[in-house]
């Protein structure tokens, strides 16, 4: 029996339905928030280069952070590229 596929079709829906699969949040990573020298917070996600940002709060530099998350995953996501996968992060005394 022969049958009438649309092989393109099929192949841009696998592909969304994947992508949609890898989507991740902001929630899936470890965030560190930290006071800075000037008095103000540093919010950044160790496992995303350039994923960092600031505020005046805590509650500023996270929310600021979101923000840069999200314009960080719409670049990955444009370039078809994968968000990293998270880092392990280690707690060390000197």
């Amino acid at each position: 029996m022969a049958t009438n596929l649309d092989y393109a079709s099929i192949s841009n829906q696998v592909y969304s339905f994947y992508k949609k699969l890898e989507m991740k949040s902001l929630q899936e990573y470890i965030s560190i928030i930290r006071p800075d020298d000037n008095g103000t917070f540093v919010a950044y996600v160790p496992a995303i280069p350039s994923c960092h940002a600031w505020g005046r709060t805590p509650d500023e530099a996270l929310n600021e952070l979101a923000c840069v998350f999200e314009m960080i995953k719409e670049e990955y996501e444009e370039e078809g590229r994968l968000l990293p996968s998270e880092v392990e992060i280690m707690t060390v005394s000197a």
